[in-house]
């Protein structure tokens, strides 16, 4: 087996995990935390001595939220956090209220039989497995989707899609 020289040890990578990570924080494209971070590396880069470093631009579709509320009526109104998937469509202004029903993965056996219809879906699991899966969500007459992603088990925003 080649040996491979490390350049960095662990306790510098580890500063640099934490520098973006937990210092910046979530880097959704054009915003100013994805900013810092290529400020961040770009710094990185030109202190090891790499010539020429440079940050490109282009254009692209950007999304964004200002507000996302879920309210759930169990006896009582509370709020539940949460975060919008990303390039999911706003709700009307009023915003949508109907029953939840779980259905499980939202694959096509769970909603084989259910009706789904004006009902806000409750989904266990990954977001976006396949475009099928989500065509098949899309054209199931729900109210809304949400879900509830199992993947990742932090306690900050991380962005997905």
């Amino acid at each position: 087996m080649k040996r491979v020289k490390l350049l960095a040890s662990s306790k510098q990578i580890q500063a640099h995990l934490n520098a973006l990570c937990r210092d910046i924080g979530t880097r959704i494209a054009a915003t100013k935390n994805e900013q810092r971070a290529a400020d961040y590396v770009a710094r990185c880069m030109t202190r090891i001595g790499l010539s020429n470093v440079t940050q490109q631009r282009f254009p692209f579709t950007d999304w964004g939220y200002d507000v996302c509320e879920l309210l759930v009526h169990d006896g009582q109104w509370r709020a539940v956090k949460c975060t919008p998937v990303v390039q999911s469509p706003s709700t009307p202004p009023k915003g949508i209220e109907a029953e939840v029903v779980y259905v499980d993965s939202g694959s096509a056996a769970d909603l084989k039989g259910r009706n789904v219809k004006g009902r806000i879906l409750l989904i266990w699991g990954a977001f976006g497995e396949t475009t099928e899966k989500l065509a098949r969500l899309g054209r199931c007459g729900a109210a809304a989707l949400m879900w509830v992603d199992t993947r990742l088990p932090f306690h900050w925003p991380v962005a997905m899609g």
